[in-house]
């Protein structure tokens, strides 16, 4: 029984640990792409938009709340990129791991 209980240990802080690690990688091109708030694209051309999203629990255990933001926010960069955007504006909170963004192009 003590061998099980040491196996769940190590089974949870890996978990745990998992949790805490930034997942997703920016892409080349990506780092470019500001995340801004509605204030500061009231110059800019809206895009398009795009929704991201990434594991916001590993079983029952909530993932770090800056790490799932700090991921959707590369999402967000990646895909701005992708599509010739160069700025994303979150349009609402984080739910279930998920963010919707807006797309603009700011610089001529």
């Amino acid at each position: 029984m003590n061998v099980i209980r040491k196996q769940a240990m190590i089974i949870l802080q890996l978990v745990l640990l998992a949790g805490c690690a930034d997942l997703v990688q920016l892409k080349p091109g990506a780092e470019a792409v500001n995340i801004y708030t509605i204030d500061n694209v009231r110059d800019c051309v809206l895009f398009g938009k795009v929704q991201v999203s990434v594991l916001g629990k590993l079983g029952p255990i909530n993932r770090d709340t800056l790490a799932v933001e700090n991921e959707l926010d590369t999402l967000a960069k990646n895909s701005a990129f992708a599509s010739g955007g160069d700025t994303a504006v979150a349009t609402g909170p984080v739910k279930d791991g998920a963010r919707d963004f807006n797309v603009y192009k700011c610089r001529k």
